[in-house]
């Protein structure tokens, strides 16, 4: 597969416990189970280390974060029909924030471009492009600028970045239905990979840094990928200092939000990390930190109501934990998403980690 070229995401080591019996691999889960009750362990942690050694493709590696971008971009059109009532209403799946009168998924992308549309940049990379919905909302912002006032008319090329072929080859067909083919291409590769040096004006990342293996080597590889003078622009999940104390803490959120939402992968850092860790990081890439908002405080997020996310994490995790046993397959993989996506949600509402905008220079 065009994945496992990419720098970083070898496949996943397999052994003969892969084929090991279904039988077998449920009553390991339900041995570890009890040892957890019995150690007062955490229940979770314990069964998924009795189902990593018991089926090896469950250890959730970089080739699974792949298996879950590509079965999830098969829902999107889905969707988008329930949200928008349109097969491509939106290639932007950010989170919704109040517009002032609506909450609205491109609000973030409008953010985006008001404050860095000043640097009349030539080339800009988004990490973790998805759909392409941000470099596509850049693009036509940026002509529709070049239309209205001369002083904007900059030519500038968009590359996004996407581990998966799936997303990767949806953005491509929806930029040349859209005439931006020319200027918007989408490659297939880690954060990690080598980029140009010195080549961008602007590198995005929104909500995709906490999938990063590493937060310190990809914000290397960008800080030597900008120009100086250029602009790194992150939307991140950041850790209150105090997450530790909220009651979404007790009820797994965190280990989950790590789990299904950012990934194991990212065991390098141990995701989300708070303002104090991502400026020093920032200062270890050459970068200067200018500027950080909370956007939830700032405009507001969507949140559903306690009396439904409540039962909906409840019913999910318990689905989740019954599906450990069985091999790799893509409804866990819808089931993990999901999982991750409310874990996400119950600590922005528990106030444990902020939606936050962050602004970076290259000196």
């Amino acid at each position: 597969d065009l994945y496992r070229s990419a720098p970083g995401f070898a496949g996943a080591a397999t052994d003969q416990r892969t084929h090991m019996p279904l039988a077998r691999r449920g009553a390991l889960a339900c041995a570890a189970l009890l040892a957890a009750v019995l150690a007062g362990q955490p229940i979770e942690e314990l069964i998924e280390r009795a189902v990593t050694w018991a089926n090896p493709m469950s250890d959730r590696s970089s080739d699974w974060l792949v298996l879950k971008y590509d079965v999830l971009s098969a829902l999107v059109p889905f969707t988008n029909r329930v949200r928008w009532s349109s097969d491509r209403a939106h290639d932007t799946m950010h989170a919704a924030l109040w517009n002032g009168s609506a909450y609205d998924v491109q609000v973030t992308n409008r953010l985006l471009w008001n404050r860095t549309r000043h640097l009349a940049a030539e080339r800009v990379l988004d990490a973790g492009c998805g759909w392409g919905g941000t470099v596509f909302f850049l693009a036509e912002a940026r002509r529709r600028a070049a239309q209205s006032d001369a002083g904007a008319a900059v030519t500038a090329t968009y590359d996004g970045l996407t581990l998966s072929t799936t997303q990767a080859a949806t953005a491509a067909r929806t930029a040349t239905a859209k005439g931006l083919a020319g200027s918007c291409r989408f490659v297939v590769a880690s954060y990690e990979a080598p980029l140009e040096q010195a080549a961008y004006d602007l590198i995005v990342a929104i909500e995709s840094l906490e999938h990063a293996s590493d937060l310190t080597r990809s914000l290397a590889n960008f800080g030597q990928a900008l120009r100086p003078g250029g602009t790194l622009f992150v939307v991140s999940d950041l850790l209150r200092t105090a997450a530790t104390r909220t009651w979404s803490h007790h009820l797994g959120a965190l280990h989950a939000y790590w789990r299904h939402w950012c990934g194991p992968q990212t065991a390098a850092w141990a995701p989300p990390a708070d303002t104090a860790r991502w400026q020093a990081a920032l200062e270890q890439a050459g970068l200067s930190l200018t500027s950080t908002v909370d956007l939830g405080e700032e405009y507001g997020l969507r949140h559903r109501p306690w009396a439904t996310l409540l039962p909906c994490w409840l019913l999910l995790r318990a689905a989740y934990l019954l599906s450990l046993p069985l091999p790799l397959t893509t409804p866990e993989a819808y089931l993990s998403s999901y999982v991750g996506g409310l874990a996400r949600e119950i600590l922005l509402r528990d106030g444990a980690i902020a939606y936050t905008a962050l602004e970076a220079r290259r000196p």
